[in-house]
């Protein structure tokens, strides 16, 4: 889908109403540039995987310019099971966000915002503390889910629920010294 569309709008062609509206109507003189733009991404990874494959170090095409194919399906499992599934518009970040823990090195690769929960609640805390911060609050937290497999099995439950109840929200248990809190 990158590829094909990279190429159409290479080729000046607009899609859809969002960058047809866009370029005729509101920005129609940054058109060019984003037909050149197009072109300068084909044309330098065109490049890169001729020096590449040409050098014998054609695993930096894996690396540069299919790096986006490989993270795509990673990215999507991640940062969709952040908020899917769970109560919509509640005060209260620890209700409407998920924090999953992954292995150290889809951890180090997400940048820690697995520990999503503690960045909503805390945004300035920089993501290599999130952990840190993670294991200060743990006790206040609702349950975390272990894995992608996990916190996926979990969704699954709940938007098949949701499927059937189109009104059900999932409402995460709270610890139950934090639960009197909610009530105040």
């Amino acid at each position: 889908n990158l590829v094909p569309g990279l190429l159409r709008v290479a080729r000046g062609k607009l899609q859809g109403e969002w960058e047809t509206h866009l370029f005729t109507n509101v920005k129609p003189g940054m058109r060019h540039d984003f037909h050149s733009w197009a072109r300068i991404l084909l044309v330098g990874h065109g490049l890169i995987c001729t020096v590449a494959f040409a050098s014998g170090y054609w695993p930096i095409v894996f690396a540069v310019t299919l790096a986006r194919s490989f993270g795509a399906g990673f990215h999507f499992l991640v940062n969709s099971s952040q908020h899917i599934g769970l109560t919509d518009e509640y005060p209260n970040f620890r209700v409407c966000c998920r924090t999953i823990t992954l292995n150290p090195v889809l951890e180090f690769l997400y940048w820690n915002m697995n520990f999503h929960t503690e960045h909503h609640m805390f945004a300035g805390v920089p993501c290599y503390n999130l952990p840190k911060l993670h294991e200060l609050l743990k006790d206040e937290m609702p349950v975390t889910t272990h894995g992608l497999v996990a916190t996926w099995k979990q969704i699954s439950t709940i938007l098949r629920r949701q499927a059937i109840e189109p009104d059900y929200q999932f409402f995460p248990e709270l610890p139950a010294r934090m639960q009197h809190s909610e009530a105040i």
